[in-house]
């Protein structure tokens, strides 16, 4: 499914972006424990399209994002909340207090997600 790959991909930009201060092959290195998306309309082949990410809860080794992919004439396409748990081998690790610093600030209650 190409959407899920699209906000995939949307949120690995985000975390990138958001300057993971440990060594990973990734920034902020998770695996998605829970994704929810729900289908708006459709997107075509070579169609501008953005992701737009926010998260929406910090957890002690989680955080919720809420997404959406939109046209390039701001048409909403598909929007999904997506949970994801940071992890290293079998299991969740808690957040470090360098990621905490990182990612508190970019939490947006939910109800200001869906505005902007």
């Amino acid at each position: 499914m190409v959407y899920a790959e699209y906000l995939e991909l949307g949120r690995l930009q985000f975390f990138k972006a958001a300057n993971d201060p440990e060594p990973h092959a990734f920034a902020f290195q998770h695996v998605t424990a829970e994704f929810h998306l729900r289908y708006i309309a459709a997107c075509f082949y070579d169609e501008v399209l953005s992701v737009r990410s926010k998260l929406t809860a910090l957890g002690r080794s989680s955080t919720t994002m809420d997404q959406a992919i939109v046209g390039a004439d701001g048409s909403l396409r598909a929007i999904a909340r997506v949970i994801v748990v940071r992890s290293q081998g079998d299991g969740a690790l808690p957040w470090t207090d360098g990621q905490r610093e990182r990612l508190a600030p970019l939490v947006v209650a939910p109800n200001e997600a869906a505005r902007s």
